[in-house]
């Protein structure tokens, strides 16, 4: 890091470098502000003359982890809920304290599936978190829509006649057309 607070300050961005260097909220923004540092252990970019920390050169690589387990396996990373993913902590976002409870919320297959790190359990009928569950996982959500239904079937049969009607209105027509009388054994 080259100068101190003092020195950055004067160009004017405040009067106190500690708001000077308490304005970045993460690691990146932080670490490229000459006399700021971040400080993981309390997660907040501070003056390092004036702090107590061991403080990063480099910062976590959160955006890499692309489940919420593995993101929330480092101290300095949080998994946001409201967009998926990860982020350094400091970030503004609805945050997922547990993974397991975040999948737990989701209601649906196709919901579920649609979210990274949750998996639809198929033998269980639940959202779970992929990394940690052990059950059958359902790839695909259109297993959710078979099976026998009452509805199904009446909307089937009624497809079915209007079909046969439809063949058997087509047939006297193009007899019509070409001139030919449709006899009584033909019609049964």
């Amino acid at each position: 890091m080259s100068g101190n607070c003092d020195e950055n300050c004067a160009g004017g961005f405040s009067n106190s470098c500690e708001n000077y260097c308490g304005g970045f909220a993460n690691c990146e923004s932080c670490n490229v502000q000459p006399g700021c540092a971040w400080c993981p252990q309390s997660n907040e970019c501070v003056d390092p003359t004036t702090a107590v920390c061991a403080f990063s050169t480099s910062c976590p690589n959160c955006q890499s982890a692309t489940y919420c387990d593995a993101c929330i396996e480092s101290p300095y990373c949080v998994w946001c809920e409201d967009t998926a993913n990860c982020q350094q902590k400091g970030t503004h976002c609805l945050i997922a304290y547990g993974c397991e409870s975040y999948c737990n919320q989701i209601q649906g297959c196709d919901a579920c599936n649609a979210v990274k790190g949750c998996g639809w359990c198929e033998n269980e009928k639940k959202c779970s978190d992929s990394a940690t569950a052990t059950c059958l996982f359902a790839h695909t959500c259109a297993a959710q829509h078979c099976g026998f239904n009452g509805g199904s079937f009446v909307g089937g049969m009624a497809l079915m006649g209007g079909i046969i009607l439809l063949i058997v209105i087509g047939y006297a027509f193009y007899r019509w057309r070409t001139g030919s009388k449709i006899t009584y054994r033909e019609m049964m």
